[in-house]
């Protein structure tokens, strides 16, 4: 877990970009990623007009929460859809299979040349009715994991990184947070412990 150090950092470091634009920020200080923007934009896009329920998850998704975090890493998770459909739809949009395994599905976006994968579940969570229902749509059309659920999840990856992470979202929104669903998402991942800690540093 973070020690006191860390945490100073992280405060720091989310306070200097609490009232910038950070869709505006990344555009100016980190142009290499429209590509990663272009390709994350099409695909939610084509899953729209399929409609099919789906979150990006991967670290790239920590933008949208208004942390900027360079990242080449894009990962959606999907639901309501098996691989076999969606592949069908992938080859009509400039999407090419490459690899199928574990529950996830790797592309290609042969548009921008960027890699994309595809799960069935936001592992290391799984689907239920009320994460689907507190899935948000950023200012870029692309739908994320409450912010409630992307730290649950992010914790459950359990990593350094992830944990640094999801302690600069949890502090950029801890007045919105919704603290009674968070504990019992928490809770159902056996990572309460962890939520409680990292609460009681950054408060």
């Amino acid at each position: 877990m973070l020690n006191e150090q860390e945490i100073n950092r992280i405060k720091r470091e989310v306070d200097s970009y609490r009232n910038i634009d950070i869709l505006s920020y990344i555009d100016e200080v980190m142009p290499w990623m429209k590509p990663i923007q272009h390709t994350v934009r099409r695909f939610s896009e084509l899953l729209e007009r399929s409609e099919v329920i789906y979150a990006l998850i991967s670290d790239y998704a920590v933008n949208f929460y208004g942390i900027p975090y360079w990242s080449r890493d894009i990962q959606f998770a999907i639901k309501g859809i098996d691989f076999r459909q969606l592949t069908s739809i992938l080859s009509e949009s400039f999407f090419g299979k490459l690899v199928e395994r574990s529950g996830c599905l790797t592309i290609l976006d042969l548009q921008m040349n960027n890699f994309l994968t595809i799960c069935s579940e936001p592992n290391p969570l799984r689907w239920d009715d009320k994460m689907v229902e507190r899935i948000s749509k950023t200012i870029m059309d692309v739908k994320i994991l409450s912010p409630e659920d992307y730290i649950v999840h992010l914790i459950k990856r359990g990593g350094l990184r992830e944990i640094d992470l999801a302690a600069k979202i949890l502090y950029l929104k801890f007045k919105a947070i919704d603290k009674d669903y968070i504990s019992w998402r928490a809770r159902s991942y056996n990572v309460e412990k962890e939520l409680y800690a990292l609460i009681e540093k950054l408060s």
